[in-house]
């Protein structure tokens, strides 16, 4: 993941209540999947081209981007409030797309990613409809807010802090 995805992910974090924060986590777990494709398709251009050096670093890629996918479900299943009857049935998705992912580290099958992405973007597409209803306040009260659109860039509109303040945070 690059920088620029890690500062859009954080301030989508810090801005958001429960619900569009796990939106945020599918997002990132799209994030680190299309990665995990694209060394896939890495590894097999360097096997064709008999690139030993690049294959090998694309594997390392590769394995490193289905360890942080499973990290990110691994985090949505800590998330869940098992006193809803629904997080039984998640808990038993989110296995399933973990255990597939295991599954694809060794097999390097690109048709296995089809399948979690085909759960995950279902699931997503749930989740995206609770938030939208989901009124609650954002969890992280004492954050930067950031408007975008008063100056613009070459290629995209620039967003700055509104609210800065000196003393936000732990004051010691």
């Amino acid at each position: 993941m690059n920088k620029e995805q890690v500062q859009v992910f954080t301030k989508r974090i810090s801005g958001g209540n429960r619900s569009e924060i796990i939106v945020v986590l599918f997002d990132i777990f799209f994030a680190y999947e299309s990665e995990t494709k694209e060394a896939l398709l890495e590894i097999q251009r360097a096997k064709e081209a008999r690139d030993y050096a690049k294959k090998i670093e694309a594997t390392q890629a590769y394995r490193e981007g289905i360890r942080h996918a499973s990290m990110v479900l691994r985090h949505l299943e800590d998330d869940l409030d098992f006193r809803q009857d629904i997080s039984n049935h998640l808990f038993t998705l989110y296995t399933y797309c973990e255990r597939a992912l295991a599954r694809a580290t060794y097999k390097m099958d690109a048709s296995i990613f089809d399948q979690v992405e085909k759960i995950m973007g279902e699931l997503r597409e749930a989740f995206v409809e609770v938030a939208a209803a989901d009124t609650s306040a954002p969890l992280m009260a004492n954050t930067e807010k950031y408007v975008a659109g008063y100056t613009y860039g070459r290629t995209d509109v620039k967003e700055m802090a509104v609210n800065f303040d000196i003393s936000r945070g732990f004051l010691a």
